[in-house]
This record gives C-alpha cells, sequence and structure tokens, in this order.
C-alpha cells in the first residue's frame, strides 16, 4: 500500500519546548541542563535535528566512557556551594569552641587571681586583722612574697587605700602606750617594727611613717640597753618627723639612763616645747632633777607637769616628797592630801598610795 502523500495544505510540525529541553542519544532523549529561571522537563518528545545533536554534544562534552557522563553530572549537579557552606560551618565551630575555651580560661585567671593567688590571700589576710601576726602567715609576710616578684602600681595603690590606714591604726595604739608611759613587751616591739616597716615601704615619701619606722628600732634596741643602736634610730627618727616629740624624750631617757644629765635635760626640754601638753616627759625630767639634787629644777618640771595635766595624782605627790626633803611641812601635807584625792577618783596602778598614807600622817 502506497504511503499517502502530504497534504500540501498541513503546515509543518515545529518542536515543542519539551523537545527543545532534550536531545536524542542512542535511543535515549537526555534533560540538557535549563537555562537560568527555567527547569529542564524531562520526559517530553523532541524531534533530533543534526544542530540540535550538535548542541548536545558540546554541553554533555565526550560521549565516551564515564567521563562524558561525570561531566554531564557535574555541569548539572554543582557540589561547591554544599564544600564552602561545610567549611563555614566547620569554622564557626572552630571559633565557638575557641571563645569557648578562652572564656574558660579566662575565668579560672580570674577566680585564681581573685582568691587563691599571694596578692589575694594578702589582703584577705590583712582585712581579717592578721597584719602583721601571725608571723609567716600574716599579710606582712605575704607582702614579702609577693614584693620578690614586684608589686604593680594597681596593687600598690590598693595597699595605700585599704591596707596602710589599718597598719596606722595599729600602730598609733601601741605608741598611744608608749606616750602615756607604758613600757611595751617585746612581741609587742617586734610588732611595732613591723607594722611600720610595711608602711614606711607602701608609702615611702611619708615622712611621719619613716620617723615612725626608726622609732620602732630604736625603742627596740633601747629596751636591751643597746643605747648607741637606739641614739643613732632616734636622730634617724627626728630628722625624717623634726615636729615629733616621741623620739626626742626617747633620746633624754638615753643620756639619762647613762648618767648625763645636762644632755638629757635638754632633750625633756625640747620635748617639752614640741608638746607642752605632754605631762610625762616634765614628770621625769622632774624626778631626774631630784635625783640629781636640783631641787629648783625638780620643783618647776613637777609644776609643769601639773599645769600640763591637772588630773594626775603623781606630780602631786612627787612635789610633796621635795617639800618634806626641804622641811616644808605644810606644803608637804597638801600635796600628799592632793595627791590621794586624785587617786581616789581614778586607778593608778604604778602610785602607792598607802605609802603616801604612811607619810602623810608621819609629818602632820
Amino acid at each position: 500500500m502506497a504511503a499517502p502523500k502530504p497534504d500540501p495544505e498541513d503546515p509543518p510540525k515545529t518542536p515543542t519546548s519539551s523537545d527543545e529541553d532534550t536531545f536524542l542519544f542512542m535511543g535515549t532523549r537526555i534533560p540538557l541542563p535549563s537555562e537560568p529561571g527555567k527547569k529542564a522537563k524531562v520526559g517530553e518528545s523532541q524531534k533530533v535535528t543534526p544542530s540540535t545533536r550538535q548542541a548536545a554534544q558540546q554541553t554533555a562534552g565526550p560521549a565516551s566512557g564515564d567521563s562524558g557522563t561525570l561531566q554531564s553530572s557535574k555541569s548539572s549537579f554543582d557540589l561547591e556551594p554544599l564544600a564552602r557552606a561545610s567549611k563555614t560551618s566547620s569554622s564557626s565551630r572552630t571559633f565557638l569552641l575557641g571563645g569557648g575555651l578562652l572564656f574558660v580560661a579566662a575565668t579560672v585567671l580570674f577566680v585564681w587571681h581573685r582568691f587563691g593567688s599571694t596578692e589575694a590571700r594578702m589582703f584577705r589576710a590583712a582585712n581579717a586583722g592578721q597584719l602583721v601576726v601571725p608571723q609567716g602567715a600574716s599579710a606582712f609576710d605575704l607582702y614579702q612574697r609577693l614584693k620578690a616578684g614586684g608589686v604593680s602600681p594597681v596593687t600598690k595603690d590598693r595597699l595605700k587605700s585599704e591596707v596602710l590606714p589599718k597598719l596606722s591604726s595599729v600602730g598609733d595604739a601601741l605608741l598611744k602606750r608608749v606616750y602615756e608611759g607604758a613600757e611595751l613587751a617585746e612581741p609587742e616591739q617586734e610588732q611595732l617594727i613591723r607594722i611600720y616597716e610595711w608602711a614606711a615601704d607602701v608609702d615611702g615619701q611619708n615622712s611621719a611613717l619613716l620617723a615612725r619606722r626608726a622609732y620602732a628600732v630604736a625603742y627596740r634596741a633601747a629596751s636591751r640597753k643597746s643605747d648607741a643602736e637606739a641614739l643613732a634610730s632616734l636622730r634617724e627618727a627626728f630628722q625624717s618627723d623634726s615636729q615629733w616629740a616621741l623620739p626626742f624624750r626617747d633620746v633624754a631617757r638615753v643620756y639619762a639612763r647613762a648618767g648625763n644629765y645636762p644632755n638629757a635635760e635638754y632633750f625633756y626640754q625640747q620635748t617639752l616645747q614640741l608638746d607642752p601638753k605632754w605631762a610625762l616627759p616634765a614628770l621625769e625630767l622632774g624626778k631626774l632633777a631630784l635625783e640629781h639634787n636640783r631641787l629648783a629644777e625638780a620643783e618647776l618640771a613637777f609644776r609643769r607637769a601639773i599645769e600640763a595635766d591637772p588630773t594626775l595624782p603623781t606630780p602631786w605627790s612627787q612635789l610633796g616628797f621635795l617639800y618634806e626633803l626641804q622641811k616644808r611641812k605644810v606644803e608637804a601635807v597638801a600635796a600628799y592630801e592632793r595627791t590621794l584625792q586624785l587617786a581616789g577618783q581614778k586607778a593608778f596602778p604604778d602610785l602607792k598610795t598607802d605609802e603616801i598614807k604612811t607619810r602623810l600622817e608621819k609629818i602632820r
């Protein structure tokens, strides 16, 4: 049967859009890579022409073996964005891990510096009142260890603001007892030395602290009868603070113990010139003058002590004894009675009231 002749009236078929997106290869239609914004359509038939076959071969590459297929797959499925995303994710995880470790290290360092370091333990001991005792574990001992490695300006400022006032308070309390006539025991002497050694080291420009450091050393030397060492440190003390009366009084005491009345009298007078309201050096000067049979000078000194502090009974008792030696019975009785009157208002352990009563009854 003869094939029907094409009807000249029928228009030729034009390839559809689905045919244009595929090409025929060895009897199989293969989708071409889609253009941007356009998806490939699979499963639609297309009439293959030499021009479309050539374009497909150029797009697909050599059609031999697996390499052509791999090249086609690479053109259709690009893995580079996925690789870049994987690298970015890995970098982020590394950054977060490093940041976390850095935070932990900084936290550990902060906690150690705040609570476990020598500096932290030093400030804790100072706040607990363990400034210079017990030796070996006090804040001062910890400061010595810290100082060996260097003290930062920040720590130095903190010592001045937090620790120095505490040192001055404890040191002043001990010096007040000396000012009132008490004798410090050896442990207290060591404590005084350590207090002002630390204080002067913290604030080396403070002349008052330098004077007190030298005085503490002198006081211990004098108590050990090391008069040459005591005098050298006392001179250093009043050279650092020439308006502080306490070192002048101690120089006078050293000379008085050596029997050097002129020097002792001179330094007692210097003491009283600096602190006219201090009765103790006037009383000591009167006793020294009385021992050297300088009765007129002794009377002036005792009256000066009474003027400085009228509530003290001791100058009155000394004055009564002086009048008794001079056979001035009326004045002696008045002085002894005044002594007992003041002693009844306040306890004075060093005052022998029973002895004064006996003397009073004897001369009446």
